[in-house]
């Protein structure tokens, strides 16, 4: 009998829980509609579990001294938010410059891509591969399992939300991505091709890579430049295709020498 009052009661605060966060998301819908929804948020990068260099399966590979120092490059890179309306465009905003092969190893795990968002359905994906950029059509993932689960960021309260990522080229395997978002702060955004959520993302956890707010400006009247797309937009499986030829070209062209 108290097994079945405390599965009730757990079924309960589900439900409160649940009902809490339908009713943000309605509040944040209808304020929307009468206010203008620009903002623009500082991110910066550290190693999730806390380090790259002291992680065991860096340590026992044979490009573990590629690693030396990127704790600290990381946590020199920042990324920026801008969000206009609808749209948004996610980018770097700085660079390192202090040791060239740590810098590169740096931002290759924190994403040198850039992501722009054109409506809640549409995301394009800025890539520069090969020297030349390519604008690849994303496909949004709002699958998110909302988890009664809380903590302050910054002082906002905040709420923890899931979802399941494939690796690229192979979809067959998955990882978690773990996202706290504050409803407080009406937008829909936040790090590189996530968002979706009943509020602004504060903190992004995306595999190897956690993401942190740590400045967000609400300036009504600030200079706000959403970058243009000015190529053709191909497909991810498009993308996909030329990666490949070119990666199968390069160690094709590397062998016969």
């Amino acid at each position: 009998m108290i097994k079945l009052k405390l599965k009730f009661q757990e079924i309960v605060n589900n439900l409160l829980f649940y009902k809490k966060i339908i009713i943000i998301f309605l509040i944040i819908n209808s304020y929307n509609l009468f206010s203008q929804n620009n903002c623009k948020v500082n991110y910066t990068v550290i190693p999730t579990g806390g380090s790259f260099e002291n992680n065991d399966d860096v340590k026992k590979s044979k490009i573990s001294n590629r690693f030396q120092g990127v704790d600290e490059a990381l946590k020199r890179l920042n990324y920026q938010l801008i969000i206009k309306n609808d749209q948004s465009y996610y980018h770097q905003i700085n660079n390192l410059g202090l040791n060239e092969k740590v810098d590169k190893t740096a931002k290759n795990l924190a994403g040198t891509s850039e992501f722009l968002k054109k409506n809640r359905l549409e995301i394009i994906k800025i890539i520069n591969f090969s020297q030349e950029v390519f604008y690849v059509k994303t496909k949004l993932n709002n699958d998110w399992n909302l988890i009664n689960e809380t903590k302050y960021i910054n002082g906002y309260l905040c709420f923890k939300a899931t979802q399941q990522k494939s690796l690229p080229l192979k979809k067959e395997k998955k990882y978690e991505v773990i996202a706290w978002y504050c409803p407080k702060l009406p937008f829909q955004n936040g790090p590189k091709e996530f968002g979706g959520l009943p509020g602004l993302i504060l903190e992004l956890q995306d595999g190897r890579i956690t993401y942190l707010a740590n400045k967000i400006d609400l300036s009504l009247n600030q200079e706000m430049t959403i970058k243009k797309v000015d190529k053709k937009i191909i497909s991810e499986e498009e993308f996909n295709k030329i990666y490949e030829d070119r990666m199968k070209n390069l160690i094709d062209n590397l062998s016969k020498n």
